[in-house]
């Protein structure tokens, strides 16, 4: 089947950090307090509540309620008194979304070139509820035709749901789609288990991951390229 519209990772994928916002370690020792190597764990294995987020989805407000819970219960498990637990998650929350983003150069022709060949473009994203405005301040919004991130969609890659939800806003069916994306489980795992073909970027600016399978080992007919502009040739 003929693919009319490609879906596409955000970060690592299109963008990458030049700065981040303080970190939660640093925060936390202002105050007094640190991140045990349990809480550091239990924190990262139980980061998003095994990915479903729809009680959380239904405005932006009760997801940053949601985030900020998440981020008091931390401060909680790292020492802070329960009386400061909220301020000092407020900082935490407002660090969080304290970075600065840049496109990989080759983003914007390879954007350009799928589009001039008739490709509707998707981003799906694990990102917060904001990701509609970061979009836009990085010039990429003319380019897509969907943006569908985690926050709002209620879900996180690689649960299904996101999957499903995302073909549905771009009304596209699984066979007719590719995506495109940095991360193993999410990007390519995750697709697959949806019907949905699969590209891998392995981007020269970061270390394999030890999800990664060796080139030769990939899955058949799965892909991997090291920038944007690869992908124009296999579709």
């Amino acid at each position: 089947m003929t693919i009319t519209t490609v879906l596409l990772d955000f970060y690592g994928t299109l963008a990458r950090a030049v700065r981040w916002g303080t970190s939660f370690d640093v925060i936390l020792e202002r105050h007094g307090a640190s991140i045990s190597a349990l809480v550091r764990e239990r924190w990262t294995s139980d980061s998003y509540d095994g990915h479903d987020l729809s009680e959380h989805s239904g405005s932006r407000q009760a997801y940053v309620e949601w985030e900020l819970a998440r981020f008091e219960r931390l401060a909680g498990d790292a020492g802070i008194a329960p009386a400061r637990a909220r301020d000092v998650a407020q900082e935490m929350w407002d660090a969080a979304k304290g970075y600065e983003l840049e496109l990989y150069d080759d983003v914007p022709d390879a954007l350009e070139s799928l589009r001039d060949k008739g490709l509707r473009l998707v981003i799906c994203s694990n990102w917060d509820w904001d990701l509609p405005e970061v979009i836009e301040s990085l010039g990429l919004a003319p380019h897509f035709d969907v943006v569908v991130t985690s926050a709002r969609a209620g879900s996180r890659k690689p649960h299904p749901q996101i999957y499903r939800h995302t073909l549905e806003r771009a009304a596209v069916g699984a066979g007719e789609a590719v995506f495109v994306g940095d991360s193993w489980g999410p990007d390519v795992e995750g697709p697959r288990a949806a019907g949905i073909r699969a590209v891998h970027i392995a981007r020269t600016d970061r270390d394999p991951e030890p999800s990664w399978p060796a080139h030769d080992a990939l899955p058949t007919g799965t892909h991997r390229i090291v920038d944007l502009g690869a992908l124009i040739e296999l579709l």
